[in-house]
């Protein structure tokens, strides 16, 4: 899954909309993660990639709340799940990432 095909799906809905789907996706970064404790051979990288879900929490909860209140201080749609990316990437979480985008996606309607 590309950014540009989950940029397709979400930039086109209403901030209520997008509210939704950033809650499914935050809920199922939450699910993806668990995934990685018992594989966790190394505490420090799962210190490290619990640090990044934590760190993209934030991102989702923040941006969450700023489409609730129509909030100016959003992040532009592409800015924002670039960013995600990222974080993802950084902190060695992005198939955790990819399979919560899939579970968003699937799920949303």
């Amino acid at each position: 899954m590309t950014i540009q095909e989950v940029l397709d799906l979400y930039s086109p809905l209403e901030d209520h909309e997008k509210v939704v789907f950033l809650a499914i996706l935050s809920h199922a970064l939450t699910i993806s993660m668990r995934g990685l404790y018992d594989k966790a051979e190394d505490p420090k990288l799962l210190i490290e990639q619990l640090k990044g879900a934590n760190e993209i929490q934030h991102q989702l909860s923040s941006q969450l709340r700023h489409h609730h209140l129509k909030d100016p201080k959003l992040f532009p749609d592409d800015i924002f799940m670039k960013t995600l990316v990222e974080k993802s990437t950084h902190y060695r979480i992005n198939g955790e990432l990819g399979w919560a985008f899939k579970f968003a996606i699937t799920n949303y309607r």
